[in-house]
């Protein structure tokens, strides 16, 4: 692409972001878990789920934004009002925090931490 811009300048950021969520994702995964992304026919999405060879779900969202306090998006909202998962993931550029959503443990992870 000879696009050598600084990281937060890119316009392209939310996709590269994505791109190496999914490439970690993949790299550290074990061989008995599945890897789906969701999305419903109004268009809410949620970037990653991770579903365990124990059945449980994780949601993951990534988010090319600095944080400084825990935001949701409607659609990871919906998520969790609809599948009632025990634990998920914020993945964003600066904020370390965990958080009760709606009854799940959602913890917020900076992406240099991955």
């Amino acid at each position: 692409m000879g696009n050598f811009q600084h990281f937060t300048n890119r316009t392209d950021i939310g996709a590269l972001l994505e791109n190496f969520i999914f490439m970690e994702l993949m790299r550290r995964f074990p061989v008995n878990e599945q890897l789906f992304y969701w999305r419903t026919l109004a268009k809410a999405e949620v970037d990653f789920v991770i579903q365990t060879d124990r059945g449980e779900i994780v949601p993951v969202e990534v988010k090319a934004q600095s944080l400084d306090k825990p935001r949701v998006s409607r659609s990871f909202r919906n998520f969790l009002r609809e599948y009632r998962p025990q634990s998920g993931v914020i993945i964003n550029l600066t904020l370390n925090k965990t958080e009760d959503i709606a009854g799940c443990k959602v913890s917020f992870i900076p992406a240099f931490a991955i």
